[in-house]
């Protein structure tokens, strides 16, 4: 099968029938893979035929989770839970109605569950195991990779590079995931028009939005001591900046949450509800998150517990957070102080508070962060350093 084409500035290598290669002047590099959906096709089939249970699982272990894509989805699940395989096929399982589960698919208000969305998009393509292949070539004809880095690149500092490995899978739950250098597009949940066809030009925000991950964490290693991660202290300010720059630059959510909540998409809509919800309490989650960020960097918190309190759902409260902040930094102090942020994500705080500050000023009613707090995060590089040192903080 023929691979997304992409041309910009670059290069084709064409390295098998469900992958291809980008590579660039200024060092980016995107290889796409494909196979998972397309393996997940004969799949189905297996299924719709009548295979019994044992045939139906051996399959799906030979052929559809070796695949690189399936990889990068245990890789990504792994991080926050036991994660292998077994899990996943059952997972699946359970949304095609193979395995019986308590899980309730609509909750109090009458809107699709978590669970709710994974059965009705397995049960979608069981139904209509055709529309991988439809939705894939839709995909292909799109030149998707050039517009997306393009996209990716603008609100990244000049010296960032994109190496990224892009999965397209099929997995109904995140919607798009990055992991390492790998970032995951779930085909199931790719967002569409009101006729059913894909968005292309939303997709490509999804990608940019992945793609703008990998930038910045380029960013981040190349100047940051010990790298993009400091023990594990500073995962929340890491999660409001490496969410919220492309969530306010690249998603604009906020500013589409109409157009969300009117989607066909349910994943798009459980969306628009959580943003409404964290938005409604905004003051509220900032006084949080000084508490939080407190914790976290005194070593009280773990980064488990940031990821069920701050990325819950389908936004958690982090993705609204840091959006707001950087809308705030860029109104009040421009692009090059958020790519500050980028390179360093210790200096939201203090960049942040400089812009708020400003707005306030000006007659804004913007929170400030404890000045103490933004200063020992933007100082903070290890716990050895601040065993010894800490007492100049």
């Amino acid at each position: 099968m023929k691979c997304l084409r992409m041309s910009l500035l670059g290069v084709l290598i064409v390295l098998g029938s469900s992958s291809c290669r980008y590579g660039s002047q200024t060092g980016d590099r995107v290889l796409v893979d494909l196979s998972m959906p397309e393996k997940t096709v004969g799949w189905l089939e297996v299924i719709r035929r009548g295979a019994d249970d044992s045939e139906i699982k051996d399959h799906f272990m030979r052929e559809v989770a070796p695949t690189p894509g399936c990889m990068s989805i245990i890789r990504h699940w792994r991080r926050f839970m036991k994660w292998d395989n077994s899990e996943f096929y059952r997972f699946i399982m359970e949304a095609l109605d193979r395995i019986p589960t308590d899980n309730a698919t609509r909750d109090e208000s009458g809107n699709l569950t978590i669970f709710g969305r994974r059965r009705a998009f397995w049960q979608s393509v069981l139904n209509d195991p055709e529309r991988i292949p439809t939705d894939l070539g839709r995909l292909r004809a799109a030149s998707l990779i050039e517009a997306s880095l393009e996209l990716a690149k603008e609100y990244l500092p000049e010296e960032a590079v994109v190496r990224s490995n892009l999965f397209i899978v099929i997995f109904g739950a995140s919607n798009a995931y990055a992991v390492g250098d790998a970032n995951g597009f779930d085909l199931l949940q790719l967002p569409r028009r009101s006729d059913d066809v894909i968005d292309v030009h939303d997709v490509v925000r999804t990608f940019a939005h992945e793609m703008h991950h990998t930038g910045i964490r380029y960013c981040q290693k190349k100047h940051m001591p010990g790298g993009a991660r400091i023990e594990n202290r500073l995962d929340l300010v890491g999660r409001l900046t490496n969410e919220g720059m492309p969530v306010h630059y690249i998603d604009q959510f906020r500013t589409r949450l109409h157009a969300l909540r009117e989607s066909r998409n349910p994943t798009q809509r459980a969306l628009a509800r959580d943003w409404q919800r964290h938005l409604a309490r905004l003051p509220k989650i900032y006084a949080e998150a000084e508490r939080d960020l407190r914790l976290n960097l005194e070593g009280k918190i773990t980064d488990k517990e940031v990821m069920q309190t701050w990325m819950a759902g389908t936004h958690g409260p982090a993705y609204v957070l840091g959006s707001d902040m950087f809308s705030i930094i860029d109104s009040h102090l421009g692009r090059e102080a958020a790519f500050e942020v980028a390179r360093d994500y210790r200096q939201l705080l203090v960049i942040y508070n400089r812009a708020a500050e400003i707005g306030n000023q000006a007659g804004g009613d913007y929170y400030v962060f404890d000045e103490e707090l933004a200063s020992r995060v933007s100082k903070f590089t290890g716990r050895l350093f601040h065993r010894i040192f800490g007492w100049l903080f």
